[in-house]
């Protein structure tokens, strides 16, 4: 039983509400049917998660509370509004800061040898 992949926002400037929730189906690499589920603010990183689950039947269940859920919290397609794209967000949502790396240079650190 097959599912379509579905992307939700929740849009509620009153609120300082701007998030999204997306719900796709696939195969793990050796072959059970899995959810793959983001969600978080607009314009920030995202959290996701991954369910497995033994059958199809199984898959199709979860995914239809899944998205009954968001319905019921207000959640919509986006393509509702027009294009997506076109959705003006206010000053208050800043744009998502690149994620921090950890890695160092170690060149950098190192004094050279020789050299004064």
């Amino acid at each position: 039983m097959p599912v379509d992949d579905v992307e939700l926002w929740s849009l509620d400037p009153e609120r300082n509400r701007f998030r999204m929730y997306s719900i796709t189906s696939g195969r793990t690499l050796f072959g059970e049917p899995c959810l793959r589920i983001v969600w978080g603010r607009l314009r920030r990183p995202l959290r996701e998660r991954t369910e497995i689950f033994s059958s199809p039947q199984a898959l199709a269940a979860r995914y239809r509370e899944l998205a009954d859920r968001r319905a019921r919290h207000g959640y919509f397609v986006p393509t509702a509004l027009g294009d997506p794209r076109a959705v003006v967000f206010p000053a208050s949502v800043p744009a998502a800061r690149p994620p921090r790396t950890r890695a160092r240079r170690l060149d950098a650190q190192m004094p050279l040898r020789g050299y004064r």
